[in-house]
Formats: C-alpha cells, sequence, structure tokens
C-alpha cells in the first residue's frame, strides 16, 4: 500500500530474512485469519451446532470461539458472519492479532517457562485450547497435534511476548522465522 500508512507486521525486523530452522521452532504467521465468534445467550447451542467440523475452532470462553488459519480469507469471513445471522457476532480480528507455532520436542518445557496451563499430553490434549496467561500477556493457547502449539495474541503485545519466548527457548536453541 503506498502512502503514509503501510501495513506491516508487528514482528516486521524481530527476525533475519532468513533464519535457520532448529528442531525446535517458531513460526510467525505472516497474514493469518482470526475470526472471534460470541454467541448471544440463547443461542449458545445453534451457533454450536453451526460451528461443528469448522476447522481452526478453538474455544475462547463460555459462549465465545476463534476461528484460526494460516491465511487471512475475506470470503471465509462473510460465509461465517451469514452462516452465524443474529445469533453471533462475527468480528475478523487478524488485523489485531498475531499468531505464533511453536513446534519441536521442546516446546512444552519452553511454553512451562510462561504459562500456568498443565501442557502434559494427558491433560492438554490435541485440538484443545484454552486462554491462559503467557508471562504477563493474554493469549489464546491451542495445541495442534503431538509437540505442536499455536499462540493468538493481541498485536500491541507481539514484540514483547515473542522476546520471551525466545529467551526461554534458548537453553534449548530455539529458532523463528516467518511461515513460508
Amino acid at each position: 500500500m503506498n502512502g503514509p500508512f503501510m501495513l506491516r507486521h508487528a514482528l516486521d525486523g524481530a527476525v533475519s530474512a532468513n533464519p535457520a530452522r532448529g528442531v525446535n521452532h517458531v513460526e510467525i504467521l505472516a497474514d493469518p485469519l482470526v475470526i472471534s465468534i460470541s454467541a448471544r445467550p440463547a443461542t449458545v447451542a445453534r451457533v454450536k451446532e453451526r460451528l461443528a467440523g469448522e476447522e481452526g475452532l478453538r474455544f475462547s470462553g463460555p459462549a465465545e470461539w476463534l476461528v484460526v488459519a494460516p491465511r487471512h480469507d475475506a470470503i471465509r469471513v462473510k460465509s461465517l458472519t451469514e452462516a452465524m445471522g443474529a445469533d453471533a457476532l462475527v468480528a475478523d480480528q487478524s488485523g489485531g492479532r498475531v499468531v505464533l507455532r511453536l513446534s519441536g520436542p521442546a516446546a512444552r518445557a519452553i511454553l512451562a517457562k510462561l504459562t500456568p496451563l498443565d501442557l502434559h499430553p494427558d491433560v492438554f490434549g490435541e485440538g484443545q485450547s484454552a486462554n491462559a496467561f503467557f508471562g504477563h500477556v493474554g493469549v489464546n493457547l491451542a495445541r495442534l497435534e503431538g509437540d505442536v502449539f499455536e499462540l493468538v495474541l493481541m498485536r500491541s503485545f507481539a514484540l514483547f511476548a515473542f522476546e520471551e519466548l525466545l529467551e526461554m527457548g534458548l537453553e534449548f536453541g530455539l529458532t523463528a522465522g516467518f511461515a513460508t
């Protein structure tokens, strides 16, 4: 975009252009989709039914969910908005959120330094998500599969949280870079 305002990722300049990828790695999603859905109290059951099978669905709170995907998709936003009708509020939060994907055998150990959640596989299973503190920042943390976790956080806290994550991952050789 030309002009005085340019869309920049909150973590532009935080990592080198072509970083080496280690066994423990955090990917920064460059243009993710983050949709917030809040059901009206009387319509929670209908909204849950409509969201069944929705890819990237994350629990965010009572009657609240996030839909997260690696790429922004305006058609999907419109489709979900239409599907929810007056039963839920649907808001595209993509521009105000950052998504980090942490993977590797030390992912749980790194996250354990920053969040009080019990991330043992028997407790925090694949596909599960929860809102939690990450250091002093609120995040939505999801376990995608095995040792792969995704963090969704406010854009304004992204640099702080990212730097904390890198610091906690130093002993494990944590590397970082934008997703390709």
